[in-house]
């Protein structure tokens, strides 16, 4: 007698035992709430026979239940950041270019008008050779124009038009070739793009003290007719000096990105 009741209490351990662990392993792989609920509500007369130890296990389970729910507001809250920081970063890009905008409007205001502000739609960032804009023949822009930043940098000059478009050959384009002056002097040079990433100044007096940190500024003829301040055109990075010690060479580094670059300021050579 005593056998068979030993049995029977340990068949209500082992019910119960599998019991949690069929409810844990439920939990676990993400099983819906509705079959865990049939399944609590096969298994809890059985568990039943237990009475305390099958009060304990109802009790879990109901904390089972009440953990799963804690889990679906996390992941609800998540989703609620996630949209609110995606948001956030989209008033900042917002911010920054209104920002530029405004920069590049006041820029025209001070020469006069005499630019067009135009959108760029399109960017070679691999080669560092071209940008496209939205305007064209139609709205003015003819080959030769000039491009420069809201920061009065030169950014290029236009080498292809369409109606409704024109694409601006880069300062960094190796087919860009153009007069530059460094700033606070009068020692005029020649410069042309690098490689789409930077600018090499060739024919640089020798005796001029050109240091790292110096600004070269753009000197076109045009420079002198559109512009009331030179544009700048990059930064000395490093210097060179040849063995027959002539003339001096920098390769400069541009002063625009054009990863940032929103809007240019086109100047028309025929005004």
């Amino acid at each position: 007698m005593q056998s068979l009741h030993s049995k029977k209490i340990s068949l209500r351990i082992i019910i119960g035992v599998l019991s949690i662990f069929i409810f844990l392993v439920l939990n676990i792989f993400g099983v819906r709430t509705f079959l865990k609920g049939q399944l609590h509500d096969i298994l809890t007369p059985i568990l039943s026979l237990s009475s305390n130890k099958g009060s304990q296990v109802s009790q879990i389970l109901n904390l089972i239940s009440n953990l799963s729910s804690v889990r679906e507001d996390i992941e609800k809250n998540k989703e609620k950041v996630f949209s609110l920081e995606a948001e956030n970063a989209y008033l900042r890009h917002l911010k920054k270019e209104n920002k530029e905008l405004r920069e590049i409007l006041d820029l025209s205001v001070s020469v006069d008008n005499k630019g067009t502000v135009v959108d760029i739609i399109m960017k070679d960032f691999k080669g560092g050779e071209w940008i496209l804009i939205n305007k064209g023949y139609s709205d003015g822009i003819n080959e030769g124009d000039i491009a420069i930043s809201a920061q009065n940098v030169l950014i290029g000059s236009v080498y292809k038009v369409t109606k409704e478009s024109a694409y601006i050959q880069l300062t960094t384009s190796e087919e860009s070739v153009y007069h530059v002056l460094l700033s606070g002097t009068d020692n005029n040079a020649v410069a042309k793009g690098s490689h789409g990433n930077s600018i090499k100044v060739e024919y640089i007096d020798s005796l001029a003290k050109v240091q790292e940190g110096d600004v070269f500024l753009y000197n076109n003829i045009e420079s002198i007719e559109l512009f009331a301040k030179k544009p700048s055109i990059g930064v000395v990075q490093e210097i060179f000096v040849p063995d027959d010690k002539l003339s001096q060479s920098v390769y400069l580094v541009p002063l625009y990105d054009i990863k940032l670059l929103n809007y240019v300021l086109i100047f028309h050579k025929n005004i």
